[in-house]
């Protein structure tokens, strides 16, 4: 096949587009399938918002890495809003460690988190864990780091859940794992103690519908103007339903909604406060709050490198025995930073 050929069959598929009507959304979470119903369509109505809101996420940086153990450099960040005023910000940086270990002839990692507020995160991880081998595909290091970063969003949120009445947190609310999960029960308990709703934005989002299409497409296609909610998209038996949101009628972006079960007043509200804060050009449809905790939970390649040098120097003499250990899965890195 000739070079010409094979660039005709990747456009041809590249243009190919599902014109088939939509008609379910499907629910690969759940296995289930749930109508889409255009009466489901709400009009958000233009509303300052009134309450203080709770913008929480996090990010990590793998500092050393290797087959035996791997360390991780951990942030969370909130940043709270009365009304469309900042009135409140603070981040967390902790460091993590996780090694691999043989126990019983299973491999087991053993995870260290270094935190005054998240030292309770600290545990043990089975390689043949069934749940989060069907919920990950193959357990490592960068999973499970993946895995306590959640965990330790989700509690910096009931840390600071007095000072906010609704806590918007990155991401979706369905969860992954039951160490997710506790997470999470324990934040809806906090919540309902100072009376806060609880719900998450996700940038994507891998709701299908019956004829494989992306379900924010598939809205889309409805052609409804100005800014909306779709709400219920998916039914669930859990403490949260999930819905669709088009934040500001410029935007082009569809984020799946997720929130707590409440009145369909309170819930539009919610996104209403929401579409209040989406008016920022940088990014058009987004929350200013999480747009500025995504910022700030951010590690750079610059920042990341200073711990390298710096925990080198403090290691002194221990670091060429770590080395030894890090080159033995590095070799990547060496092609990766030739240039041709």
């Amino acid at each position: 096949m000739s070079h010409q050929k094979i660039i005709e069959q990747a456009l041809l598929l590249l243009r190919k587009q599902k014109e088939n009507k939509d008609s379910y959304f499907f629910d690969s979470e759940r296995f289930s399938k749930i109508k889409i119903d255009k009466n489901n369509f709400q009009h958000i109505p233009p509303r300052l918002p009134e309450k203080k809101m709770l913008f929480v996420d996090g990010g990590e940086s793998c500092i050393f890495s290797s087959p035996s153990f791997s360390f991780y450099m951990m942030r969370v960040y909130k940043t709270i809003y009365d009304g469309k005023e900042k009135s409140h910000a603070a981040r967390h940086d902790f460091f993590l460690y996780i090694e691999s270990a043989l126990k019983n002839d299973l491999l087991q990692y053993v995870a260290h988190v270094i935190s005054p507020h998240f030292a309770n995160l600290s545990t043990t991880f089975a390689s043949d864990d069934p749940e989060l081998k069907l919920n990950f595909g193959k357990i490592n290091h960068a999973e499970i780091a993946s895995i306590l970063r959640r965990q330790a969003e989700l509690q910096w949120a009931v840390l600071s859940a007095a000072e906010a009445d609704s806590i918007v947190i990155d991401g979706s609310l369905h969860c992954k794992s039951t160490y997710e999960e506790s997470a999470l029960e324990a934040l809806y308990a906090k919540a309902a103690v100072h009376n806060a709703l609880v719900c998450g934005l996700s940038k994507s989002s891998d709701i299908l519908t019956d004829t494989g299409n992306a379900a924010a497409l598939a809205l889309e296609r409805y052609g409804t103007e100005g800014a909306w909610l779709y709400y219920p998209a998916l039914h669930s038996d859990t403490a949260y339903s999930t819905g669709f949101v088009k934040l500001h009628p410029l935007s082009y972006y569809i984020f799946r909604f997720d929130i707590q079960k409440k009145s369909e007043e309170q819930i539009l509200a919610m996104a209403a406060a929401l579409a209040s804060h989406s008016t920022d050009p940088a990014f058009i449809g987004y929350p200013y709050g999480l747009l500025e905790a995504d910022q700030h939970a951010r590690i750079s390649k610059e920042e990341k490198r200073r711990w390298q040098v710096f925990f080198q120097a403090k290691l002194g003499s221990s670091w060429q025995e770590i080395e030894k250990a890090l080159h033995s899965s590095d070799a990547h890195a060496v092609l990766d930073s030739m240039h041709y």
